[in-house]
């Protein structure tokens, strides 16, 4: 098959910036190319200040300059005297730039990956088979023109049952697919320990990590307050790893943060925070932990966190949230999300503090259970499943 990929438009491919979604189209491509399967065509924004080959092997990287001062005037222009299109001007800038570059071009399929706006204009433009790969639960019923672009594509690989599950709400008919999402395994199950001195914290400690976005929806404000009713565990630690933003402390979310910090500052140094931390940091990290703690009173499209957190031997402690409970189901003890998650996540904590047999038997499980999920399961299922669309 000859594919197109039309990537987000705010990250690279190769993932040379980081980013979960650019890793797993990274883990298919690399997978595509060992096998020798399909010629593709990467469409991505340009890496500032990297020089990455334009082809490996059968793909080939399409890079659309949108930092330069000429791409920026031309992105302003086009947004002051044309169509804006379904997304802000930049995006909408990246997208009519892949548009020109597809035009010479005929494809058998066309992949979108998490821009299911991107379909409404794509139908029109080619009679290849349209895919969506669906990352986010950014594709339901209240998505602005959602039945349109259902409509407008030929299938939507879902990272998880729930993602489908929301899709297919929406009453437009169109075939999903569930591909969980792959890690490189080998990352967390083999990784050195860091060493717990360095942030403080002591050997006998008992030490819970939370891992992702500081942000209210992931339930760290819930995680924080059950901190504050365990004085009588003064050796179980918080190590809170993460921004309020992807890649720092930028967003909406700073107000929050330092209003958590406020409070867990009553608790000395029983709460660390570490602020972002780059992804290479995250297997040491985990393998020095004795609990993960993933709160989400949110909708989680996934579940990547846990998933690294089994593949690093560590427990697991969660909320039934989206498509969490299919990655860790079995493994994992999943809390009902509501009101009372403090109180209910207190008592979980100090639970599974006391039963050190529960949480073996739970990190043996959970590195079984991750084996499920490797990143050559992920890309073989995922390129499987576009030849299947196109049979």
């Amino acid at each position: 098959m000859r594919i197109a990929i039309l990537t987000s438009g705010v990250l690279p491919v190769p993932a040379v910036y980081g980013g979960a979604v650019e890793n797993l189209i990274d883990y298919y491509l690399d997978y595509n190319n060992r096998l020798g399967l399909h010629d593709i065509d990467v469409y991505t924004v340009k890496p500032a200040g990297v020089d990455c080959p334009k082809q490996v092997g059968r793909v080939r990287y399409r890079f659309i300059d949108v930092t330069s001062l000429l791409a920026r005037v031309r992105r302003k222009l086009r947004n002051m005297f044309l169509a804006s299109g379904y997304y802000n001007y930049f995006i909408n800038y990246f997208y009519h730039r892949c548009v020109q570059m597809m035009a010479a071009e005929r494809y058998d399929l066309v992949l979108l990956e998490n821009r299911p706006g991107f379909a409404l204009d794509m139908r029109r433009r080619t009679d290849a088979k349209i895919v969506m790969h669906q990352h986010f639960d950014s594709l339901n019923v209240e998505t602005y023109m959602s039945r349109d672009i259902c409509r407008s594509l030929d299938a939507v690989l879902g990272v998880s049952s729930y993602i489908c599950r929301r899709v297919e709400a929406i009453g437009t008919p169109v075939d999903t697919y569930v591909v969980h999402n792959g890690i490189d395994r080998e990352l967390f199950t083999s990784a050195t320990p860091a060493r717990r001195e360095d942030f403080g914290l002591n050997k006998d400690d008992f030490v819970m990590v939370f891992t992702g976005r500081v942000s209210p929806i992931k339930g760290i404000g819930e995680l924080v307050h059950a901190m504050t009713q365990l004085d009588a565990l003064p050796q179980v630690k918080l190590l809170v790893v993460g921004g309020s933003f992807y890649g720092g402390n930028v967003s909406g979310d700073v107000e929050f943060y330092e209003r958590l910090r406020k409070e867990a500052a009553t608790l000395g140094n029983r709460i660390v925070f570490t602020g972002f931390r780059p992804y290479s940091d995250i297997p040491s990290i985990l393998r020095m932990c004795d609990l993960s703690v993933l709160p989400s009173t949110c909708q989680e499209a996934f579940g990547m966190t846990a998933l690294e957190a089994m593949a690093a031997g560590v427990p697991i402690l969660c909320t039934r949230s989206g498509g969490m409970p299919e990655i860790c189901s079995g493994v994992a003890r999943i809390l009902e999300q509501g009101a009372d998650l403090a109180d209910r996540l207190r008592m979980n904590i100090a639970d599974l503090y006391i039963d050190a047999n529960l949480r073996q038997s739970m990190s043996h499980k959970g590195v079984e259970r991750s084996k499920s999920f490797s990143k050559e399961q992920y890309s073989a299922k995922f390129l499987a499943t576009l030849e299947q669309i196109c049979s």
